[in-house]
């Protein structure tokens, strides 16, 4: 995995530009999935977040309302979920590198959405895990 190499505040957010963004998004396609720099394709971003970052992804939903789609646990512990059956919040145990998805999105329609969720939050592991 192609690593993002720039300097971080103190509180760990990272001194960029979109411009070298744009490069390190590049480095990891043509490492990842170089044929799409070429021919322009779909990514199968389920398999870039669990064998490319090794991040194990989860569906749970995270709030009443679906107002959090998804995210990324950067140390083990533990995330509040809500139960499935009871609708009540529960306290789940994590593991470091996790990216929990909201459910509501592998409906069809959804799809989309889900796809942008799911780069988003491995685009906190990219960008942020040197806070660890």
């Amino acid at each position: 995995m192609i690593e993002f190499e720039t300097s971080y505040s103190f509180s760990m957010i990272p001194y960029t530009t979109y411009g070298s963004l744009d490069d390190y998004a590049e480095k990891l396609v043509r490492d990842f999935a170089p044929h799409a720099l070429e021919t322009p394709c779909e990514l199968d971003v389920d398999r870039f977040l669990e064998f490319y970052l090794r991040l194990a992804v989860s569906y749970r939903h995270l709030c009443v309302g679906n107002n959090i789609l998804g995210i990324t646990a950067f140390n083990n512990g533990t995330v509040e979920v809500l139960d499935e059956h009871s609708g009540q919040a529960e306290k789940i145990p994590v593991e470091k590198g996790t990216v929990i998805i909201n459910p509501s999105l592998l409906a069809k329609r959804n799809i989309p959405r889900l796809r942008f969720t799911m780069l988003h939050e491995g685009s906190h592991w990219l960008l942020h895990k040197q806070a660890l």
